[in-house]
């Protein structure tokens, strides 16, 4: 097995950048490497409390990398690097990945993600980083948001916002990783090759150690080999520290049924023999696998069986990151096949991610004369214009995700009131801080202004196309403009109609 050299550096805290440790490996026969740094770097805002970084649909992700010593033996670039991206989401594990590609394109859906990042330059040297959490918000409903439906030119619209906070968002992710990649073992090669099985573990809480050998419920391999005593199988922590599960006995036996056809190599032409299911577990089991073999060239019961080392040996360990099975084949010609592996880890350590997106008072409307500026779910509208008039009502949550619902109120032309030429009337302005002004193309009579209560908090006399109202002693808020008119001389007055407007 080649030696690697390994270098450990940390990327500096930069705004919006996650600090990762990594992980520089090369081959000591090639050209040394040019140590370059790596990070990720997000539009989303970490929280502390959360321990991740809160986004948006639409937040982006890319690498922050620096060849800080391009061209000292080779030429580094963005464009001649290869860039591995790793995110797991709900809907499982995708792998994004190719030359240049510093950004992932894919928009993140609502959810939580752990997103890992492998960079190879141009001489095969790779970075690679620690895990970002990334929360995605998730969208509210605004089921029973309503607006006056239809109105006349001049009437009041009655905004009403709905919004349905989301569930909390929730996913318990596996304690157990299954890695169904089957391989060969290094036959006719040099003996005392190592061969691995591995499983990248991201959900679990930050920081989380292994404290007990029961946080390690199961060891699991389905195999077969000639030979049991030409091979070592260990457990490998993230830390690189390893407990021994089996370690070569049993003479003869095999594990599972390997194919002995045109050996040494049957592996390579397909000929794979039968697994068979081996746990080792702390727990109940049947003891050591040395004490559980029989004679030369006959399998070993499938089973749970005890390992040679104690779980307990990895205490400290973080769960967070790669573990892996290792087999150590010590025979040249020693054959077989491993099918797949399995880790699991105890229920009481199975990581269980949450947020819960919450609304407080970011809530408004937008449209045409809005009457009360703010925010507010409640509102009201005086629009101007005829027709169908849009309305929105927006929302952001504690993520600083902003989301909408647009709904119309179809604005019909006055009826019922004689505004044409002859008895046209105009109040101004609107809104209006002390001075209201009235004209109209008729004999105003009277004038009353009624509050939002119903109430008559203004009246007078006018007899005049025109008036003026002295209303700065009303309190902030909608009122109603009644208007009165001449019938004749001798008939007092009648109803015309009725304005609204705002006092600022």
């Amino acid at each position: 097995m080649n030696s690697k050299k390994i270098f450990v550096m940390l990327v500096s805290v930069l705004l919006g950048t996650a600090v990762f440790s990594q992980e520089t490996l090369w081959d000591e026969n090639e050209m040394p490497c040019q140590e370059y740094s790596l990070g990720i770097t997000t539009d989303a805002q970490y929280s502390e409390s959360e321990n991740a970084y809160l986004g948006c649909y639409g937040t982006t992700v890319s690498a922050q990398i620096n060849f800080s010593h391009n061209n000292e033996n080779y030429e580094q670039t963005i464009d001649n690097t290869n860039f591995s991206w790793k995110v797991l989401g709900s809907n499982g594990t995708q792998i994004f990945s190719g030359l240049g590609m510093d950004e992932l394109s894919e928009p993140f859906e609502h959810g939580a993600y752990f997103v890992t990042l492998a960079t190879t330059d141009a001489n095969g040297c790779q970075v690679l980083s620690d895990t970002l959490v990334l929360y995605i918000s998730v969208p509210p409903t605004f089921i029973g948001t309503i607006v006056t439906h239809s109105i006349y030119l001049g009437d009041t619209v009655e905004l009403n916002g709905i919004l349905v906070s989301p569930d909390e968002w929730q996913i318990d992710m596996s304690s157990v990783s299954v890695n169904n990649e089957r391989f060969c073992f290094n036959n006719g090669e040099n003996a005392n090759v190592e061969q691995s099985s591995c499983f990248d573990f991201v959900g679990f809480a930050p920081n989380l150690t292994i404290t007990s050998a029961e946080d390690i419920q199961s060891v699991g391999v389905n195999m077969n080999h000639s030979y049991m005593s030409d091979l070592d199988v260990y457990l490998q922590c993230p830390d690189g520290r390893r407990v021994s599960l089996f370690s070569q006995s049993c003479d003869g036996a095999y594990f599972g049924e390997p194919s002995d056809l045109d050996e040494p190599y049957p592996c390579e032409g397909g000929l794979v023999g039968i697994g068979y299911d081996y746990y080792w577990t702390e727990g109940e089991n049947n003891g050591l696998m040395s004490e559980n073999c029989t004679a030369n060239a006959v399998p070993l019961p499938s089973g749970n069986y005890q390992p040679v080392g104690n779980f307990s040996e990895l205490i400290g360990c973080p769960i967070n990151g790669e573990w892996c099975i290792v087999f150590v084949n010590h025979h040249a010609a020693g054959y077989g096949t491993v099918f797949g592996t399995e880790l699991n880890f105890a229920d009481n350590i199975r990581p269980t991610i949450s947020f819960q997106n919450t609304y407080g008072n970011e809530m408004w409307w937008e449209g045409e004369s809005i009457l009360n500026e703010g925010y507010a779910a409640n509102n009201f509208a005086v629009p101007t214009t005829i027709g169908q008039v849009e309305y929105r009502f927006s929302a952001t949550d504690n993520f600083g995700c902003t989301y909408d619902t647009t709904l119309y109120v179809n604005v019909l032309p006055a009826t019922g009131i004689e505004e044409s030429a002859e008895n046209e009337i105009v109040i101004f302005p609107n809104p209006v801080n002390n001075i209201l002004n009235i004209k109209s193309s008729g004999t105003i009579s009277e004038i009353e202004i009624v509050n939002a209560l119903g109430q008559v908090v203004y009246r007078k006399e006018v007899n005049s196309y025109s008036t003026v109202c002295d209303i700065d002693g009303l309190a902030k808020g909608m009122y109603v403009v009644r208007i009165y008119g001449m019938l004749t001389e001798c008939t007092r007055s009648h109803f015309v109609t009725q304005r609204n407007f705002i006092k600022e």
